[in-house]
């Protein structure tokens, strides 16, 4: 089973500019005129009975290279349910 990753982030406000900073390096290959990255990334919001909802995210195992360049840590395949695409393509969500 190939590794998925995850990076839990603070409170889902304050952690808008690292989630636009991982979006822009998934895509910033593709920009420069390389291929698109595989892959993907998903987000988790999460509200564990506190006021604040936090963010969790999952690289898919072929995005395993940006995981590690965001700090990242290696995890299990989450469960699908609550996870919103932030980059790629929704079918690797199947990934394993």
């Amino acid at each position: 089973m190939k590794t998925w990753h995850r990076l839990d982030l603070e409170d889902a406000l304050m952690a808008q500019p690292r989630l636009e900073d991982v979006r822009a390096a998934y895509a910033a290959p593709a920009q420069a005129g390389e291929n698109r990255p595989s892959g993907a990334v998903f987000a988790r919001y999460d509200s564990p009975g506190s006021l604040h909802c936090t963010v969790t995210l999952f690289f898919t195992p072929e995005a395993t290279a940006l995981a590690r360049r965001c700090g990242a840590q290696p995890c299990e395949q989450p469960p699908h349910r609550n996870l919103e695409l932030l980059a790629g393509a929704a079918e690797n969500l199947s990934g394993s």
